[in-house]
């Protein structure tokens, strides 16, 4: 009853809102405009369509949009649901033009838990108006961008294809949702897979679902509490109709997915996000590296002095595709100083290391990382 009191506050709030908005539009009335044209809602607020207003940033801080390119940028920004009878999500576009969703800096979307009815379903909804075989999300950036409750990170009703790069993301309820291509590129995407079957809608999977993904390069880990064992791509799809169309949905009872650009190691992985204010060192510089002459199983490293670094972390490769793919290190070793030498039996006899190095800073005990610097390549001395 309680929940029921609050919902309906929310919408009386919502339409008292576009009445002082739109005058005497009424609420019906956006919304049919608002299904019927090109638009974009953030929080509540048109930024494009019909009913479009102009904001100041007093009204959505840390939000700007760009018209002619289609892209929204979010920087440090904390929406909070209100619900309202005109959008899906945080960000709902309507429309066959490609959505940019740049990300900057860290910002939350929260919703009250499973709060379907008071219409905010989750982060991104999106939907073709011309219902197009393809239309593309491009989301990027370098921040972080968490979702709380809700239903979805990223919804759509039509064969959209969702690229995300750049960024860190954090689902703490369910997962993707799209016809089309899903690429992660560069990035570490969390999926909390948590949602009673029963709140979502017919059909759907908590998990992802996409008709094809691209991880190339990429690392897949799950867990079930925490993140327990890195799994092939293919084992977290299998083939299932839906809505008529050939897709994948997820077939294992997972609590957790973690879709990573680099090899992790599990035991600094927490999937419960902690936010942080702590920004992340700059990028790491090997200056010199040497190979002592009769001791192969030893390389020395000189690394430049990073601000505000609490150490590093050295990874040596077999092959440059690995170090530039982030694909398994023979040797990973976190340092504190900048001249340092690594010992270990697995570089012997190796004619040629490639080796790269990171700067981390502390955020509790867990740690922020930098870039890591560019691949030095280093010959073994016989």
């Amino acid at each position: 009853m309680k929940k029921i009191l609050v919902c309906l506050s929310q919408f009386i709030m919502i339409l008292i809102m576009s009445t002082m908005v739109y005058g005497a539009q009424t609420g019906e009335n956006v919304t049919q405009g608002y299904q019927a044209t090109e638009s974009l809602y953030v929080d509540g607020i048109c930024l494009m369509g019909k009913f479009a207003v102009s904001y100041s940033p007093y009204m959505l801080p840390g939000v700007e949009y760009d018209e002619s390119t289609n892209t929204v940028t979010l920087e440090n920004c904390n929406f909070e649901s209100g619900g309202g009878p005109t959008w899906d999500g945080f960000i709902t576009y309507r429309g066959d033009r490609t959505l940019n969703i740049v990300i900057k800096g860290n910002n939350t979307m929260t919703t009250s838990k499973y709060d379907h009815c008071c219409y905010i379903n989750g982060g991104i909804f999106v939907s073709s108006l011309e219902k197009k075989s393809e239309v593309n999300v491009n989301i990027t950036g370098d921040g972080t961008l968490n979702l709380e409750n809700g239903s979805y990170l990223i919804d759509t009703d039509t064969n959209v294809n969702v690229s995300i790069e750049g960024v860190t993301i954090h689902s703490n309820t369910a997962g993707i949702y799209c016809g089309g291509t899903l690429s992660v590129k560069n990035s570490k995407v969390f999926i909390k897979n948590s949602l009673e079957q029963a709140h979502l809608p017919e059909g759907r999977s908590n998990a992802l679902i996409c008709s094809q993904y691209d991880f190339d390069g990429e690392h897949v880990y799950a867990g079930n509490g925490k993140l327990e064992q890195e799994i092939k791509s293919e084992e977290l799809f299998e083939k299932v109709n839906i809505r008529d169309m050939e897709m994948y949905q997820n077939k294992l009872d997972y609590d957790w997915v973690l879709l990573s650009d680099e090899v992790a190691d599990l035991r600094d992985y927490n999937p419960v996000q902690e936010t942080t204010s702590v920004m992340a060192p700059g990028k790491a510089k090997i200056k010199k590296i040497t190979v002592k002459k009769k001791v192969s199983k030893k390389v020395k490293l000189s690394l430049k002095k990073i601000r505000g670094a609490k150490g590093y972390q050295v990874a040596i490769y077999k092959t440059k595709k690995n170090a530039s793919k982030n694909k398994k290190a023979i040797v990973k070793k976190f340092v504190k100083k900048t001249s340092v030498t690594v010992i270990s039996k697995k570089l012997k006899n190796k004619k040629t290391l490639y080796v790269k190095v990171r700067a981390y800073k502390l955020n509790g005990k867990k740690k922020i990382y930098g870039k890591w610097s560019k691949v030095r390549k280093v010959r073994i001395k016989k």
